[in-house]
């Protein structure tokens, strides 16, 4: 009995976890989308690199902006 008592107060206290969890991530959720600059920004720099002639520190593939 004691451990069914347990239990209870366990699966109780991650269904509130899990509701506050939920409705902090759905009203966080429009501010974590990426920075439209971030991105500007990481394709010029890769186009003044071009234009540098630095192909290979310029890549084949756009630069992550979240990495820069």
């Amino acid at each position: 009995e004691r451990y069914a008592t347990d239990m209870n107060i366990v699966l109780i206290f991650s269904g509130i976890f899990s509701a506050g969890s939920t409705s902090f991530i759905v009203a966080m959720k429009p501010n974590l989308s990426p920075d439209p600059s971030d991105t500007a920004n990481a394709l010029l720099k890769q186009l003044v690199q071009i234009g540098l002639g630095n192909l290979a520190e310029a890549g084949s593939t756009p630069i992550d902006p979240i990495s820069t």
